[in-house]
């Protein structure tokens, strides 16, 4: 018996088959494009869906073969998104819902940082020093010329 886990599948068009010929697979694997869809949201975070090629449900309930993970520059544990999925469909509209959750996420922390900026000064010893400061003021000062930002 085959464990549903150790199956092996692959796709013809958007359509799962079973694969039983384990170098077949391997090899349709390693040059398959297997990216659903991918989107990057304002610089802040990566959505990428695709298809794995075993069942991630491993054998409970209806097999999981689509995987939409969110990847962000910031990398706290917050910033990260797993959904699975049993068919191509669902994984382009699971994309899609990802995508939407995310960019309002985005847009959040687009909102709360034009709110309050964070200066770093550093000393005369290397050190840093940080302060933060409302937007609003640092709009409200003249600026100074031109700054020379090599050290």
């Amino acid at each position: 018996m085959t464990y549903p886990m150790l199956q092996k599948w692959k796709l013809d068009g958007k359509r799962v088959v079973r694969c039983d010929d384990m170098h077949e697979w391997a090899m349709w694997y390693q040059t398959a494009n297997r990216r659903v869809a991918q989107t990057d949201i304002d610089g802040l975070f990566h959505v990428s869906t695709v298809f794995l090629g075993i069942d991630h449900g491993w054998g409970e309930g209806d097999p999981l073969f689509f995987e939409t993970m969110v990847f962000s520059k910031n990398e706290t544990a917050e910033d990260h998104d797993c959904q699975r999925y049993f068919t191509w469909e669902e994984a382009e509209a699971g994309h899609q819902a990802v995508v939407e959750k995310w960019t309002a996420k985005a847009k959040e922390l687009q909102i709360s940082a034009t709110s309050v900026l964070q200066t770093e000064v550093i000393d005369g010893q290397g050190n840093v020093e940080g302060s933060s400061r409302d937007a609003q003021d640092q709009a409200q000062e003249p600026r100074g010329g031109s700054q020379d930002h090599s050290a």
